[in-house]
Formats: C-alpha cells, sequence, structure tokens
C-alpha cells in the first residue's frame, strides 16, 4: 500500500471496477497529534484552574468535559497504528471517524471543507444514513446539527493530506466509474 509521508497524492491511474488505481495510504503524523494532544491538555487543565478560583463555573466545567474528552480522542488516535485513510479499488476506508469502507457506488462527489489547519472532506452519498450509522451517538448528534444531510466528512486533521489534492483524486475515480456505468447501460 501507498504511504506518502509528505501529504503529497500520487498522480493516480483511474478507471471503472477493475481499474489500476493504486492504493493511497493517509498515515497520521505524531508530531501533529502531539501538539494537539498538548493544546487539549493545557485547556483541559486551564479548566481546573478555573474552578480552583470559584470563577467562570460553567466555562470552568465546559473546558474540562470538552477537553478533557478531546484529550482522550486524541491520545487513542495516537496509540492507534492503523492509517487515517486508506483509499483503494474498493472504496475509502476511514478510520478516524470510524465510518469504515465507504464504498465507491455510494460516492457521488466530494468537495474540500475546513479551515486552514484542520481540513478535511466532506464525501456526497447516495445513502448517507447507511454510513452515519456507524457512527458513535455524538458524532451523528453533532453532525445532525449541520445542514448538508447527504454527506458524510473524512477528516485529514493531524496528517499532511492536501484535501484539494484528495478531492481530485475521488473526484477523477467516481467520474470513471459513474462514466463506465453510463456506457455499459
Amino acid at each position: 500500500m501507498r504511504n506518502d509521508s509528505d501529504g503529497n497524492l500520487p498522480d493516480v491511474p483511474t478507471g471503472p471496477p477493475g481499474s489500476t488505481l493504486q492504493p493511497i495510504v493517509i498515515q497520521p503524523v505524531p508530531r501533529k497529534l502531539a501538539g494537539y494532544l498538548f493544546m487539549s491538555v493545557f485547556m483541559a487543565l486551564n479548566g481546573v484552574w478555573l474552578l480552583s478560583l470559584d470563577a467562570w463555573s460553567l466555562v470552568a466545567w465546559l473546558s474540562i468535559l470538552l477537553f478533557g474528552a478531546l484529550t482522550v480522542t486524541i491520545a487513542k488516535q495516537m496509540l492507534d497504528p492503523r492509517p487515517t485513510i486508506t483509499i483503494d479499488e474498493e472504496g475509502i476506508f476511514d478510520h478516524a471517524n470510524k465510518l469504515g469502507l465507504i464504498e465507491w457506488d455510494d460516492i457521488t462527489g466530494a468537495v474540500v471543507e475546513g479551515a486552514k489547519g484542520l481540513p478535511s472532506v466532506r464525501l456526497q452519498l447516495r445513502d448517507p444514513s447507511k454510513y452515519r450509522r456507524r457512527l458513535s451517538a455524538l458524532t451523528r448528534g453533532l453532525w445532525a446539527l449541520h445542514e448538508r444531510r447527504d454527506s458524510v466528512w473524512i477528516e485529514l486533521t493531524g496528517t499532511k493530506a492536501d484535501a484539494k489534492q484528495l478531492v481530485e483524486v475521488i473526484e477523477k475515480e467516481v467520474r470513471a466509474r459513474w462514466s463506465a456505468r453510463a456506457v455499459s447501460l
């Protein structure tokens, strides 16, 4: 499998099922995750400090709960040896959100989203509920607040992957597969 540690995606030959799509493996970058872990621990401890002052108790508890949960999530990700994302002939395998395999036949498009430094790719799907059922209750609840109900998100935070290049690869593969399907009809 392909592991491109500098974040650049290869020029991938694409096509319909049976094509020679070269697998792409996107690994987390331990240094980035360590930075996020440090920041989340700092913010959780800041909440503890605010609580000890008997000041801003609501903010303190929210900080402790939110950043404490984030600390646990990042620590788990750091200990998980699996790649964040794997793209191959079967589809896109998302380990980060626990979406599992997102099959090519279900993907209708991809769009770059997220702020600079916190990139994500929004996958437009024929049946997003098929994949959303795999998410934790908390993640499902947060995603339900978002206006794009036809989609799921692939998080690239903590990797060097270029979201724009990844979308180009996904779109190229989706177009090739849908074109092959149209020709065969």
